[in-house]
């Protein structure tokens, strides 16, 4: 949950519009299969998302 919250804060701070954030997003694992810092990053395109998902 804390992970969460930082990742609001960095957009915040990156001057993100609180409008565009979701209610929902999926959590991208990395290329082992771990959920980590970068996992969190609701704002990332789903392009991206979905090729992160596809190479584990």
């Amino acid at each position: 949950m804390t992970n969460a919250i930082y990742k609001v804060r960095d957009y915040f701070e990156g001057g993100g519009d609180g409008h565009q954030i979701s209610e929902t997003f999926t959590a991208v694992p990395d290329r082992d299969g771990h959920l980590n810092n970068f996992s969190l990053k609701f704002w990332t395109d789903d392009a991206k998302a979905a090729s992160a998902s596809a190479a584990t």
